[in-house]
């Protein structure tokens, strides 16, 4: 049944059976009551679901105590496949609307099948960067004032973008981000200016999340602010608990995890096609870019 269902989705319509077989292998089915929930809004992404069985709602919170439903998906469906490229926070929560079963495909034995079979492996990033409709990663800063606030980065589809990931060229994409402003698009450094702007956040914060740190200073500079690097002691910026960021401490388990279950390390290296990977030249004159993820 797996075999017949990994078959008659676009992104694996094109394999062989051997292939299809050592995909269902390395895959598990599990079964949701009506009304629970897969996994929420800021939850590490580690997989890609397929619906055997049942409706799923993808919803985002609007509001304390309110969502909006972004889609509602029946049998056949996939789900979470950004996971494929890298890893990062769900941007949306997933709940099942009736009785579902779901067929899991973990992302780290997907991205070791497709290491095992390059040639494979391309054609699936091709197929991803044809279906692949947009990204949004979240980093979460402290608020001033007290609590959490969001810098949404976000990445949508086009012809340039599908081209830097059907050819494995992932780090090119921040370059694609900086055109694609009318398209959508927000850069991580563009969205902390944002919320400086909006004294949602202090610069010594946002200097903290970015991740191109020379860029983000050189801006924030240009407006007034003047960002010191943080400190090792964490009187300035105190570490928030090990586990409440993506790639952080010791991973929790959760009912979903089968036994016997290994992920990778933090620190581990990233596939070639990973959002991760830096570019091998920089430039005279240019920052290196860091990627569009952590």
């Amino acid at each position: 049944m797996s075999v017949e269902l990994l078959a008659s989705i676009d992104l694996f319509s094109f394999l062989t059976e051997e292939h299809l077989r050592t995909l269902d292998r390395s895959s598990r089915t599990i079964g949701l009551p009506a009304g629970d929930s897969l996994f929420s809004e800021g939850d590490e992404g580690e997989e890609v679901f397929i619906i055997v069985e049942g409706l799923m709602r993808i919803h985002r919170a609007i509001a304390v105590g309110a969502d909006r439903t972004l889609a509602e998906l029946g049998a056949g469906a996939m789900f979470g496949e950004a996971s494929i490229i890298d890893r990062d926070l769900r941007s949306a929560s997933a709940t099942a609307v009736v009785e579902t079963q779901l067929l899991v495909l973990d992302a780290d034995q997907l991205q070791r099948f497709m290491l095992e079979t390059p040639d494979v492996g391309l054609l699936i990033m091709g197929r991803l960067a044809g279906t692949l409709r947009g990204v949004i990663s979240q980093t979460l800063l402290k608020k001033v004032g007290g609590g959490r606030v969001a810098a949404m980065e976000v990445l949508t589809n086009n012809t340039a973008v599908s081209a830097n990931i059907r050819d494995g060229k992932t780090h090119q994409i921040p370059l694609a981000m900086q055109t694609g402003g009318k398209l959508g698009m927000v850069e991580l450094n563009t969205a902390l200016l944002r919320l400086v702007d909006a004294g949602e956040v202090v610069p010594a914060e946002a200097y903290r999340n970015a991740i191109e740190k020379d860029g983000l200073e050189r801006d924030l500079k240009k407006r007034g602010d003047d960002v010191a690097p943080p400190t090792s002691t964490g009187a300035v910026f105190p570490e928030a608990p090990a586990t409440s960021r993506a790639g952080g401490g010791t991973p929790r388990p959760t009912r979903r995890d089968p036994p016997g279950r290994t992920r990778s390390p933090a620190g581990s290296a990233p596939p070639p096609w990973s959002l991760r990977n830096k570019p091998k030249e920089v430039s005279p004159g240019r920052s290196e870019k860091k990627g569009f993820f952590r």
